[in-house]
């Protein structure tokens, strides 16, 4: 840093631009273009797909998640819907690159 001091600690951050413009994997960028830019939107949509597979996957699993959801959920029925929620946000997470300072 130039002169008069004060310049601070650790490295440089980088520009809000270069930060929005990071890589997201491929399904969530184009979700989050059709969403227009709309995280929220392309989270619930991305969220929704995923509970539609399941429903195809594990047909049984998906009818018991319909009929106990909150706090009485199966474990396995509360487990499912812990990792499609933790999968959801992240798929929306910046791929590689050190975490923001």
């Amino acid at each position: 840093s130039g002169g008069g001091g004060g310049g601070g600690f650790g490295k440089k951050p980088e520009p809000a631009a270069a930060v929005a413009a990071a890589a997201l994997e491929a399904d969530a960028e184009a979700v989050l273009r059709q969403a227009r830019g709309n995280l929220d939107a392309a989270q619930a949509a991305m969220f929704q797909d995923s509970v539609l597979r399941l429903q195809q996957a594990e047909p049984e699993l998906f009818a018991r998640m319909q009929d106990s959801q909150g706090p009485s959920a199966a474990p396995d029925v509360h487990e499912k819907l812990v990792e499609l929620t933790w999968d959801t946000i992240a798929a929306f997470m910046p791929l590689g690159g050190a975490p923001p300072p």
